[in-house]
């Protein structure tokens, strides 16, 4: 979807902008992208994937593939950057 795209997009040219003025180092960067896409989770998991989930499945069926997918995700995103952080 172009909204995801350009939300994605935004993100990294902000961190683009702020790496070459040398507000930010890499390692911040990185992190402030992946905390962004954490706190986002949620809007976007809303108005993206619950309608066409609840339209797929029951309502209660719906609801448990969302939270676990997105829990899986997060964890994930949490797990790499904090291998990230470690090891940069």
């Amino acid at each position: 979807d172009r909204d995801f795209a350009a939300e994605f997009a935004s993100g990294f040219a902000t961190a683009g902008a702020l790496l070459h003025e040398g507000v930010v180092s890499t390692q911040q960067a990185v992190l402030a992208l992946l905390v962004g896409n954490i706190v986002a989770f949620p809007i976007r998991a809303l108005r993206h994937q619950l309608p066409r989930l609840l339209g797929i499945f029951e309502p209660r069926m719906g609801m448990m593939l969302l939270l676990l997918g997105q829990g899986t995700r997060v964890v994930s995103l949490i797990m790499v950057g904090g291998a990230y952080w470690i090891l940069s």
